[in-house]
């Protein structure tokens, strides 16, 4: 009743902004269009990087379509090695550790909407880049911005924003080893007062071991815009990603023995669709009011082919959203209200897991001095969680309130420093919920965090330097508390420490450039004795690095990117348990660019150049461990090399 209450609510200020303000103000532009150097994720309104203490990067439509990523699940694998980790090849699932915290730790956004799935987290790989034209990654706490789930931060996927008039758009196709396969078609068409884009992509790849079918996934996006008068924008979306990937390893268990052997079916193969449509409405009322609705629902049907454990979850969810922001010469101030319903079920829909949110949110920023901005914030968020059609299963309601605040001073000759903490939560899961009930014990309470980061950087001419260091101590995470054979409950008890720094350099010139980065973190549960603390950090490893170069001879342009990953703990399924992975995984890939005439470039890719091709024996053997630059992720071998050659052409 609360959410329907709210939504009817959000409806109607929606119908209420569109009328014409008594002061028309610059028009509202798409967040996709927001400046390189402007962030519309960290914070409620738009903000420039140097000025928010929260640390942002920012990817433009330039360097995604440098990657060459069609999923998310590449974009992020590329840009942040050591805090991505792959079940396997192109198109597996895909974790993203966002400052080094947990994988069910990061919001995923699309359009201001979260792509989470309802009760599982989020698997990068499921969601295609058709028509995404921006994204920003924010590091540290944003529950009092975003709810739960969100301890180690946010990314945030834009649309693309509005055309220029009369009809354009971008063709594009690749093939290559591997099987490769690669098409987009982006038209787009304008007038003066409003835009309408589609995209239609489709790619095919053949995973590292021998399969009996390769990777594939077709995606297609449309996108309208109109204004409304000189001060109101509506922006509506549709989204629909389909993919097949053969996930060919898997390990048989024998409950004889309780132990796990390796096992390969060629056959088997997780299918998945994602679908999702949004409706944005920006309205400036005056200079200074700005408001904004956001609606919107996503549905992910999954399913494996050829699996001896079948597993097909389905999920859904609404969501709606409203801010007003007032803005000043040196204060801003945001009122914030969310709510959405989401649940998910596996093979029986009756039995639907649910999950309510309702929040509220107040944001406020002050610049006393030219070179010193403060930001705070406060949320509170109401959840209840359940179980449809499921006798016994009592639904439980609980609420929490976080907070934030940040600091950013801008130095002398370029420089900058920066500071934010803050706290986090999010909602216990319902497996244990489920299992704390089916052992007449009490409901656990939401998992919280809080959140220290600080950071220094330094811009001039062509060189860039940044040093930033993050802590997220988990104050309450819940633990399992074993009481019989396939028994036990679940308590808010463990006390985990995660901490990184990372140092980034950077010389760019208008003809070449070149970047690297040295990232350091760990995790320690501090319940645990001294010599096991650091096995709770798992998938993560302990040191990366990474060094990338490009330059502009003429109508060519090359590309080089070097990534290494360290040791790290990790769960194996060959030994039963966590244990030290002490190998080294080093990611190489070159590019080369021509451009033939203003319309048409030719693209020639090397990628993974160091990953050399496996064969179903080696991996049934285990020949695969304790080799160098093989997985990711013990058991499930990374993407071989390739070599591909690309057109893009505009039109």
């Amino acid at each position: 009743m609360e959410l329907r209450r709210i939504t009817l609510l959000l409806a109607l200020g929606a119908t209420l902004s569109a009328a014409d303000p008594l002061e028309p103000a610059e028009k509202p532009k798409p967040k996709a269009e927001a400046g390189a150097t402007v962030t519309v994720t960290a914070e409620a309104a738009s903000v420039e990087v140097v000025k928010t203490p929260n640390p942002v990067r920012i990817l433009d439509l330039d360097r995604i379509q440098a990657s060459g990523a069609s999923l998310a699940s590449d974009l992020m694998a590329e840009l942040l090695p050591g805090q991505v980790a792959r079940l396997g090849g192109v198109g597996s699932q895909t974790s993203l550790f966002l400052g080094g915290a947990r994988s069910q730790d990061v919001v995923v956004l699309m359009d201001g909407l979260r792509i989470n799935e309802a009760n599982l987290g989020v698997d990068l790989s499921l969601f295609s880049l058709e028509g995404v034209e921006r994204a920003e990654l924010m590091l540290g706490p944003a529950s009092t911005r975003y709810g739960a789930d969100a301890h180690g931060g946010v990314l945030a996927l834009y649309s693309a924003g509005a055309a220029p008039e009369g009809f354009h758009g971008r063709l594009e196709g690749g093939l290559g080893t591997q099987d490769m396969l690669r098409g987009r078609f982006s038209p787009a068409f304008g007038w003066q007062s409003g835009w309408v884009r589609a995209s239609l992509g489709g790619a095919r790849e053949a995973q590292p071991t021998a399969t009996e079918a390769p990777f594939r996934q077709l995606g297609t996006f449309l996108g309208l815009g109109q204004q409304w008068g000189e001060a109101t924008l509506l922006q509506a979306t549709y989204r629909n990603t389909y993919s097949a990937t053969p996930t060919p390893y898997y390990w048989a268990f024998d409950w004889n023995t309780f132990a796990a052997s390796r096992a390969y079916a060629p056959s088997r193969e997780s299918r998945a669709r994602t679908e999702m449509a949004s409706l944005n409405l920006r309205t400036a009322w005056s200079p200074h009011l700005l408001t904004e609705v956001v609606m919107g629902r996503i549905e992910v049907d999954r399913g494996m082919v050829a699996d001896p454990y079948p597993y097909e979850p389905k999920s859904r969810r609404t969501q709606a959203g409203a801010t007003a922001t007032w803005t000043a010469e040196r204060w801003s101030a945001s009122c914030l209200a969310d709510a959405y319903d989401e649940s998910n079920w596996s093979t029986d829909p009756g039995k639907q897991a649910y999950a309510r949110h309702l929040a509220g949110a107040l944001e406020a920023s002050a610049e006393p001095l030219s070179t010193l901005r403060l930001v705070g914030s406060l949320r509170h968020q109401r959840d209840r969680i359940g179980q449809e059609n499921t006798p016994g299963f009592q639904e439980t309601a609980i609420g929490q309130t976080t907070w934030k605040a940040g600091v950013n001073l801008l130095l002398p000759l370029g420089g900058r420093a920066y500071m934010s903490l803050g706290t986090s939560f999010s909602t216990p899961s319902l497996y244990a919920l489920g299992a704390n009930q089916a052992a007449g014990r009490p409901a656990p309470g939401n998992e919280q965090s809080r959140s220290l980061l600080a950071g220094i950087g330094w811009q001039a001419g062509g060189w860039s330097l940044r040093a930033e260091a993050n802590r997220i101590a988990y104050d309450a995470l819940l633990q399992f508390v074993p009481t019989g054979m396939f028994a036990g409950y679940y308590e808010n008890r463990t006390d985990v420490r995660i901490q990184g720094i990372e140092a980034n350099a950077a010389w760019n010139t208008p003809t070449w450039g070149l970047e690297g980065f040295l990232r350091s973190q760990e995790g320690r549960d501090l319940t645990l004795p001294e010599a096991t603390q650091r096995t709770v950090f798992q998938n993560r490893p302990f040191f990366s690095a990474g060094l990338g170069a490009h330059a502009a001879l003429g109508d060519f342009r090359l590309f080089g990117r070097a990534a290494f990953l360290g040791h790290r703990y990790v769960y194996s399924d060959d030994h039963g348990g966590v244990v030290p992975e002490r190998t080294h995984f080093v990611d190489l890939t070159v590019r080369a660019e021509y451009r033939v005439t203003e319309s048409l470039d030719l693209l020639l890719r090397a990628d993974h150049l160091l990953q050399a091709p496996l064969v179903r024996a080696d991996w049934e053997s285990g020949q695969d461990l304790g080799r160098n630059n093989v997985a990711v992720l013990p058991g499930y071998p990374a993407q071989t090399r390739t070599l591909s050659l690309e057109a893009r052409y505009r039109f």
